[in-house]
């Protein structure tokens, strides 16, 4: 039965709770995540557990529609997309910009990406439950 879990390696310490995505394009290290720091980084999915060093395996929650754990970096209400709001890898409301934006910037507004949708609202510092739905953001 697929748990909808990933086997991963962690590229540093990497706590629970955070979102995790892929290295830089390139990179020679196989089947390695890194903490997303940004919402610039596409997200591949949530960490279960610490990992306290480099090359430790990192069970990461990456199915479409499954539950996770999370931390806040700000207030947020239910139901609302969320994406990495600081390079610890916690957690904001995001707010799009706006097909009228990109389109008046000429294109120079960058993709953003959820990490996915809060099931309930949280304040800043809590540990709040997710639904696991990565995916871009104008």
């Amino acid at each position: 039965m697929d748990t909808g879990k990933l086997s991963l390696k962690a590229a540093s310490a990497i706590m629970q709770y955070v979102p995790v995505g892929p290295l830089v394009a390139g990179s020679e290290l196989d089947e390695t995540v890194i903490r997303a720091g940004s919402y610039n980084v596409l997200p591949l999915g949530m960490t279960i557990a610490t990992v306290p060093t480099y090359g430790q395996p990192v069970a990461v929650e990456a199915c479409r529609g499954r539950r996770a754990k999370a931390i806040a970096a700000a207030s947020l209400g239910a139901l609302v997309p969320v994406a990495v709001g600081s390079t610890n890898g916690h957690l904001i409301p995001l707010m799009p910009s706006g097909l009228t934006a990109h389109i008046a910037s000429g294109g120079d507004v960058a993709m953003r990406y959820a990490v996915g949708f809060a099931l309930k609202s949280a304040a800043d510092g809590d540990v709040f439950d997710i639904i696991v739905d990565p995916h871009a953001v104008l």
